[in-house]
Parts: C-alpha cells; structure tokens; sequence
C-alpha cells in the first residue's frame, strides 16, 4: 500500500467505528487499528453519539442500518452540535448506495459512503485521503501567510483553483508528478489537468463539493477514482458563504496496483464475498418458503395432539411429527444465522443448554475415530444471543474435529465456572461482576498450532487450509462475537499435543425454569383480520384463534383484505398480516391500514424478510413482528399483549 502518512500522525487521529454487527465492527477495527490509527468501537447510535463526547474522534465512521437511532438520526444528532461540527462521519453500507440514499447522507451532514465489501487497500486510502485534508485544514486555520511551506509540507498533488476550475497554485510535487512543468499547469482547468478532458466530468468531485457544501462548517469532502489517483476537493468559502478557492489532492494509489499479487488476493476476497451474499439470499428464500411449510406441519400437528387419544400410538406418532418440525425450525434458523437474515437478540441462556445441543450434532456427523466427551460442572447462565453461541461452539468443534480426521483422538468440551481472581490470571478482567464467569474450554489432541502463527490465527482471512476447506474468516468471527459480549477468548497449543481454545463469559442471574410457566394460555373475544396468501396458513391461523375464543375473518388477497378494512375499520381489534405477498406486500397493506386507522394493532408474520429491516418495520408502525412458523402458545401470548397494550391506550372503541 502507498501510504505516505506519518506514523505520528495515525497516532493522533482518533476513529470511532460504530456497526450493530459484531462481525463487521470487529474487522474494520482490525484493519484501523493494524494501520496505526487510535480505534474506538460502538455498536449502537447511542453510544456513538456518548463516545463522541468523551472520545473526541476526528473520524466516525456509521453503519447506516442499525436499531433505532440508525446512521441518518446519528448524523443529524452530532452534526447539529456546534461542538463536533469538524467530525469527519463517513457512512458505511453493505447496500447499493442510490442516489436518493446518497442524497439522504449528505443532507445528514455525511462527507462521504463506502460500501462493502471493500478492498482494504483503497479503503484506507480514502480514510488517509480524508484524515489527510483535515490535517491540512487545521495547518490552514493556524497559518495562512506561509502558503509556499505547506505545500512543500504535503507529498501529493495539491491545487488550488478558483470556482471557475481554473488552477491558481500548484505544489513542486505536482511537476514531477504529471511530468509537465508548472508554467503548462497554472491558468488551466484543474479537469484538463487531472482528467485530461476539455469538460469536467459528470462524477467531478468538485460539482459535487460546490453542489453539497456545508456552509455551517465551511468545507465538504468528496472523492473519486481518477486513474491512479484518489482525488479529494474541499472548498474554501468567502465571509459570504459563497466558494471563493477549492484545494485538490490527488493521492497516488499507483504501487498499489502494481502489486498483482495484493491485487489478485483482494479480488479473490470480494469474489468470495460476492458469493456468500448470493448463497445468503438464496438462503433466505428458501427459508421464507421452508418456514410457511413448516408453519402447516408444526401448526396442524399441534391441534391433533390437543384432540388425540392420550398415549395411543397415534399421539406417539404426532409427537415425533412435531419435533422433527422443531428441529427443521432450528436449522432453518442455523440457515438465517450463516446468511445474516436475523437480527441479534440477547436473552439469558444456559451454557450447557447449547453445549449439549452441539455435541449432540457432532456425534452423528464427527468421524468413529475421534472420542466426544463432555464435563459440564456447572448449570450457570450468561446473556448472549443463543444462536451466536451456536456459532461459537460450532466453529471451534468443527475445527478440533478436523485437526483429528486423519489420525483420530478425542475432543473435549468442558464447562465449569470461574471467578474474577481465576479469570484475572489469563487475562485483565476489569470491569467484571461480582457473578465471575463461565468457562468454556475445547481441546483436541489434534497436530497442534506452529508457534509462527498463533498470533494470526484471530485476523480476517488467515487461514492454513485450502480454498474447498475453510475461508478464514471463522476465528475472526468467534473472536468478534465474544468480544462483543465483554467475554475473552484465549489460545493455547503445542505442535504434536493438541490444542485448547478457552472462553469466558460473564456470568447472568440464573433464568426462571420453564416449568414454572402456566401452562394455560391467555385467550379473548376480540375481532382479528388474519391475512396471508398461502391457504394452509390462512386456514391454520383461524383455527388457532377461533380456539382460542376470538372472531377470525381471513383473506389470502391482500388487496380485498384492505377493501374488507376500509368498509368497516372499527369492526377489527387486531390485523395479523403476512410480509411476502404478491401485488401487495404486507408492509404497504400495514401503511394503508395505518392511514385509515393509525390505533389499530398491526402483528407482521414473515419467515424471512429481504425488504427491510426490524427498526424500518417500527417506523412503519408495525407493533410486533411474529416469525414463521409460529407455535399456537406464542400466538396466544403475543395476540393477548398486542390487544391489552392498544386498551390501555384507549385504541377500542
């Protein structure tokens, strides 16, 4: 990588990476911090506004998707606060970047969008470009009387031109740079100069900086590719906010592209993620069919086991029925999960739940040759989402699994608690509870890892196996998903004798049995508009609220189902929509009903949702979103709390 910044000047610039995904937090701070700079996280709007006020970060950079507040309301907050109006906010997306999304940013008060996945080189690039024109800003504020020194000072090509595009001044290095001596560069066009064109090119970084200007702050950052170079244009505004001169810097990114083999490597990587993008969608696809399947199956299923002879064979039977859709219910999740498709939900759990859970699943797939054995000492309980435990426990089984394949051995999983003092001689744990931790250690008598690369082993696409085994992105992730829970990760291992990964994770109150929940479910007499295209579950979702005493009217069209509504808002206490549906999707029907009667309840069933996102449900006013398939228990809890909640607020008539 060309980088011409001073190590002394990564030191001193401060970015704040705030993303709601563990994964992507966890690999752009990688990448941030091994290039030098001071790296601060946030994983959510909140907290990157409060570390804005302690951290100070001349850089933020903003998922733009996140729980409420999202990357536009986080913008708006800390830009609207004369005291951060020089933070750089760069938004970062894993989503095409529209004009209209585009424009949505800069409106915000965003400099800039780089979209993922990106190429680590030219990303960093543009975060030196940037911090770059900042530095010069600030020696601009401290001095304008010695122009000369500082151009001297800079090593791209620096220009000055006036709005009309005409160059005023040139750096010494521009000469030896573009081969052309300064006299042929003063008086032209700067798009003559740095893009050999008689007319500024439409994606000219200037149009846009004389378009998008913040007059508040006085100056506005954009670049482009132009050959070789990133260039970047910031305008200089007169007493009367009008552009009176405008400094370009070219920064020259031609080594990188020199270097075929980086090159090769990082177009590897994006085709790689290319392709998990494309098997993440059909996926969720799959999954959004799979789970109505599976809604029919698990549904109807549980209604004859309410009317079935008890412990006949034919009740035996529909158990087994039922808890192979469970379990299809579980792998379906496992198949979101890989593909992103689900939001992180955070709950208390039992370590041992999910260890037994794995270890069951490795037995049935793991070679004969390599022995399983569990200790599990303690029953302690900790807050994480449980299918990123799954995920966790998976990756470091899979692995000592595959470390044995050719000569065999035994794997052990073992779970048991440790206290501050215990957890303290591995690694700093402050900040910890009085609860201590749980400790998970899994250990192969596998090859074991060479001393050379242990300390890679955590770092994004590292990885010792060919491109048919492993990716490399898997230690990287696990170490993202403990970190982002406060826990530790720690590696131990010796050529020849095997390898133990140990995980602490703080300990949670211990959960409320579910034996003591009551086993009655809450029932009503209210008037429900169930809607979905898919007969079966049209017919299923009546026959569990009819059972459960409310009135049920159903429509597999969506488009009659808000005709059936604007004839008679008030005769419905509750609508119960599905997401996929062809001419109108549920969350259009959901706006329509919201239009006509913004009190009414609005319940959103999907099985997998590609059009938006849980906090863009919200601001639709969806008031609770039921995932497929659903269990008649969970419909009668949540029917019943969606139709109290809208009494309390007078919303019955």
């Amino acid at each position: 990588m060309n980088d011409d910044t001073d190590s002394t000047e990564k030191e001193f610039f401060r970015i704040l990476v705030t993303d709601d995904d563990p994964d992507e937090l966890f690999v752009t701070s990688r990448i941030l911090t091994r290039a030098g700079f001071q790296v601060n996280q946030a994983s959510t709007g909140d907290e990157a506004i409060e570390k804005t006020e302690s951290f100070k970060p001349h850089l933020l950079l903003l998922d733009v998707v996140m729980p409420d507040p999202d990357g536009f309301k986080v913008c708006r907050r800390i830009k609207s606060n004369p005291e951060f109006q020089d933070v750089s906010i760069v938004f970062l997306s894993n989503f095409d970047n529209k004009p209209a999304t585009k424009a949505r940013g800069f409106d915000a008060g965003a400099e800039d969008f780089i979209e993922r996945p990106f190429n680590t080189e030219e990303f960093l690039s543009r975060i030196n470009s940037i911090l770059r024109v900042k530095s010069i800003e600030k020696k601009l504020r401290r001095t304008t009387q010695d122009w000369e020194t500082l151009f001297k000072a800079i090593g791209q090509i620096t220009l000055i031109t006036d709005a009309d595009y005409t160059i005023l001044k040139a750096n010494d290095i521009t000469e030896k740079k573009l081969g052309r001596p300064r006299s042929d560069i003063i008086g032209r066009k700067c798009f003559e100069v740095l893009h050999n064109r008689a007319s500024p090119p439409s994606e000219c970084p200037m149009n846009k900086a004389l378009l998008t200007r913040r007059e508040a702050s006085g100056t506005t950052f954009l670049e482009t590719l132009s050959g070789d170079y990133f260039i970047s244009c910031t305008p200089v505004l007169d007493e009367n906010g009008q552009v009176e001169k405008v400094i370009h810097i070219a920064t020259d990114i031609s080594e990188v592209k020199k270097n075929e083999k980086d090159r090769k490597r990082l177009e590897e990587h994006l085709q790689h993620a290319q392709k998990m993008e494309a098997i993440g969608t059909l996926a969720g696809g799959i999954a959004h069919d799979f789970n109505n399947i599976l809604a029919s199956i698990i549904g109807y299923t549980e209604l004859s086991l309410e009317e079935v002879e008890s412990n006949s064979e034919l009740e035996d039977n529909l158990r087994e029925i039922y808890s192979a859709g469970e379990r299809a219910k579980k792998i379906v999740k496992q198949i979101l999960t890989f593909a992103r498709q689900t939001k992180e939900k955070r709950r208390t759990i039992k370590v041992s739940t999910i260890v037994n859970e794995v270890l069951s699943f490795l037995k049935s797939t793991a070679p004969v040759t390599i022995k399983i054995v569990k200790n599990i000492s303690t029953d302690g309980s900790i807050q994480m989402d449980p299918t990123r435990l799954h995920q966790v426990l998976m990756n470091l089984c899979t692995n000592a699994v595959q470390a044995m394949e050719d000569t065999g051995g035994c794997l052990t999983v073992d779970v048991c608690e440790a206290d501050n003092d215990d957890a303290s001689l591995t690694f700093s744990s402050y900040g910890s509870t009085d609860r201590g931790y749980v400790k998970i250690a899994v250990s192969d008598t596998g090859q074991g890892i060479p001393e050379e690369i242990k300390n890679k082993i955590f770092e994004p696409y590292f990885t010792t196996k060919t491109a048919k085994e492993g990716t490399g992105l898997g230690l990287s992730t696990v170490h993202g998903i403990i970190k982002d829970c406060n826990g530790h990760i720690t590696c131990e291992s010796e050529p020849g004798k095997g390898t133990v990964f140990t995980l602490y994770l703080r300990k949670s109150e211990a959960m409320q049995s579910l034996l003591n929940e009551k086993n009655d479910m809450p029932s009503g007499t209210e008037h429900i508009l169930f809607v979905d295209d898919e007969a079966a579950i049209v017919k299923l979702g009546a026959l569990m609220l009819k059972r459960l005493g409310y009135r049920v009217t159903t429509e597999t069209d969506s488009r009659r189902a808000l005709m059936r509504f604007q004839e008679s808002p008030f005769a419905f206490d509750l609508v119960i929509t599905d997401m996929t549906m062809p001419e109108m999707t549920g969350d259009k029907l959901a706006r329509e009903i919201k239009t006509v009667r913004p009190d009414i309840p609005v319940a959103m069933a999907t099985g997998y949702n590609k059009k938006a996102s849980y906090t863009e449900l919200k601001e639709l006013n969806i008031d609770e979103i039921f995932n497929k398939p659903i269990s008649q228990k969970n419909m009668a809890h949540s029917v019943r709390k969606l139709l109290d909640a809208a009494k309390k607020q007078g919303g019955f008539k």
